[in-house]
């Protein structure tokens, strides 16, 4: 079986065609995760499929008439594969559209994105292929860029759980990096599992703080656990600095619903040195903070104001105002080649229901306000 595994979505009118897929997918010895294979009783669905998202290297998005009409898929599992496809740089994962009725007209993300009607002749075989290619560039890819960068990268994963009142559950990868020109890279990951390993130990002391009043056995599993999960959502090489995106989800037991935020480590590569916040990324801080709040709110309004008329757009505004106001708000910052993005938890520039958001910011447009050490980490001309 391989080891890429393959996200099947659906909304659950195409319950039975979904099933019919996964089974002759997997017959075909593909790996894919389908919820009602993976999910067992007691499971919190929202938790363990943003998981399996984030462990998943193809979405296959199962789309019908039935799923249009409800309103550019409000159907939650649609929903929160859609908002991870948007999280994602282009390349770090492909999408796959499956149009299961004639006349579908693609939405939002997706409209872009190549899609396969199951109606075709030869459906399943062009699927087959079209993931068998994907998979073989996925691998030629990651070859080719961790060669370019000298900088390959392999997960470990770590999780702990208890069954309490509360219990917990907290997992998290951690990065092994290894290098024939960089002889330090062990330190990152021995300073990432010292964060991480701080969450777990204030987990563990839960058992020292049972609560029968408010928890009990008879409740779903789920609702009386804490969970916490730290997931690696890309990591980059940019000239001689790296960027390592983590995303975290977290849920309090009994509560509505789980968040998720981020958590960014930047280094410089040689000598390994942590890149403390952003300030120090800029020659002058002062003179760079209006500057970069002025492009961040362009780029934030240009993906959130879109088609929500007058009185949605003054929301929007004053949510990307209050949420862009200081230094400590454009603290999740990562590097890729040619931009600086600024990531925003749910709550902070959007509602919940809007997910998380990313400010990409044109290198070029910042040069000017860079340090020199980082003009000269990221190779650019002094």
């Amino acid at each position: 079986m391989s080891e890429h595994q393959i996200f099947l979505s659906y909304g659950s009118p195409d319950l039975a065609q979904a099933r019919t897929l996964y089974n002759r997918l997997k017959a075909r010895g593909l790996n894919v995760w389908f919820d009602k294979e993976e999910l067992l009783p007691g499971q919190r669905w929202d938790f363990e499929i943003k998981r399996a998202l984030r462990q998943s290297d193809i979405v296959l998005f199962l789309v019908s008439s039935s799923s249009i009409e409800r309103r550019g898929y409000v159907q939650r599992e649609m929903k929160l594969a859609i908002n991870h496809l948007e999280e994602k740089l282009p390349g770090d994962i492909y999408a796959i559209p499956i149009l299961l009725d004639k006349g579908v007209k693609l939405e939002g993300p997706l409209s872009d994105i190549q899609y396969i009607s199951a109606n075709e002749a030869g459906f399943e075989d062009v699927l087959v292929s079209a993931i068998e290619k994907q998979l073989s560039n996925l691998g030629h890819d990651i070859a080719q860029t961790e060669e370019h960068q000298e900088v390959r990268m392999s997960k470990r994963q770590v999780r702990e759980n208890w069954e309490g009142l509360p219990g917990y559950d907290v997992e998290y990868w951690l990065p092994q990096f290894q290098s024939n020109v960089y002889s330090s890279l062990q330190e990152i990951t021995t300073l990432i599992e010292s964060e991480f390993l701080a969450i777990r130990l204030a987990h563990r002391k839960q058992k020292l703080t049972q609560d029968t009043n408010v928890y009990h056995w008879s409740d779903p599993s789920y609702r009386r656990t804490n969970s916490f999960s730290a997931n690696i959502l890309e990591y980059r090489v940019v000239g001689r600095l790296l960027s390592i995106v983590f995303i975290l989800d977290f849920y309090g037991a009994g509560a509505a619903h789980s968040n998720y935020g981020f958590k960014i480590f930047n280094f410089f590569l040689n000598p390994l040195c942590l890149i403390d916040n952003l300030r120090g990324v800029f020659a002058d801080e002062e003179i760079a903070f209006p500057h970069l709040q002025k492009l961040i709110r362009e780029s934030l309004k240009k993906s959130l104001l879109v088609d929500e008329g007058e009185t949605g757009d003054a929301a929007f505004i004053e949510w990307i105002t209050d949420g862009t106001s200081s230094w400590e708000d454009f603290r999740h910052f990562s590097f890729s080649d040619k931009s600086m993005s600024i990531h925003f938890p749910p709550y902070a520039v959007a509602s919940f229901a809007d997910g998380p958001q990313r400010a990409e910011i044109p290198l070029e447009s910042i040069r000017h306000l860079l340090s020199r050490d980082v003009r000269g980490f990221l190779d650019m001309p002094m």
